[in-house]
């Protein structure tokens, strides 16, 4: 081969090497230039989305932070009421008492009946005129046909 042909062939793999070169440099910004693309884009959604995640955050603390408030509040008036009850138990105590002896008192009424005029035993011991008052009542109720499973006579 002559020097001149070898010559040649240097020049064309140099024009060659450059070329190939260039392809890949081209190929290789374009590539960056894409990928710079893709990442702005993915800053700016999680940008988004960081903002609305942070919106939603701070609603919720405001909410909770409302409620918080609301339930210091309640806390309080408990305190307050629970201070009066403890500091006045006589009256509203007196009223739960006087209305339960009340309800008792009622309930006892409801239960009992006065006979006037109902004729005195006559017998000497105090068994014994027990046992015929006892008797006279239980025929009064048979008479008028109410049931009656105790007996208390109060006189």
């Amino acid at each position: 081969m002559d020097q001149k042909y070898i010559d040649k062939l240097k020049t064309q793999l140099r024009i060659a090497k450059g070329t190939v070169s260039e392809v890949l440099k081209n190929d290789i910004i374009n590539c960056l230039d894409l990928l710079s693309n893709q990442v702005i884009q993915l800053k700016s959604d999680f940008q988004s989305t960081l903002h609305t995640h942070n919106t939603i955050i701070d609603s919720k603390n405001l909410t909770i932070s409302t409620q918080i408030e609301l339930i210091k509040t309640q806390k309080d008036l408990i305190e307050n009421q629970k201070s009066k009850l403890l500091s006045e138990p006589s009256s509203q105590q007196q009223q739960v008492f006087t209305s339960t002896n009340i309800d008792a008192e009622e309930k006892e009424r409801r239960r009992c009946i006065v006979i006037a005029k109902f004729p005195e035993s006559s017998k000497p011991t105090p068994s014994e005129r027990i046992a015929e008052d006892n008797e006279k009542v239980k025929l009064l109720l048979d008479e008028m046909e109410i049931e009656a499973n105790k007996l208390n006579i109060v006189y």
